[in-house]
């Protein structure tokens, strides 16, 4: 079990520094991934990858914990593209 942690931090950011140039993307119906996983969410995901090093992905998961779950099967769910 994690302790009530919490990240605060005065730093200022934009997110259009870290997000891709091309913004084409992949949306879907889907859930939190986090429980009770209620399938209450539309995701857009873009299509071209951003670079996370490794210590990176490893201070998301020190702040984040467990807020993910394994990849789901479709289950009927269509996926579509901005483009289509």
């Amino acid at each position: 079990e994690h302790e009530d942690e919490y990240y605060t931090s005065n730093d200022e950011y934009h997110i259009v520094d870290i997000l891709p140039g091309d913004m084409d993307f992949y949306t879907y119906s889907g859930s939190l991934t986090t429980p009770a996983c209620s399938e209450i969410v539309t995701w857009y995901v873009v299509k071209q990858p951003i670079q996370a090093s490794h210590a990176q992905l490893e201070q998301f998961k020190h702040i984040m914990h467990e807020n993910f779950r394994p990849v789901q099967a479709l289950n009927g769910r269509i996926v579509r593209s901005n483009d289509d």
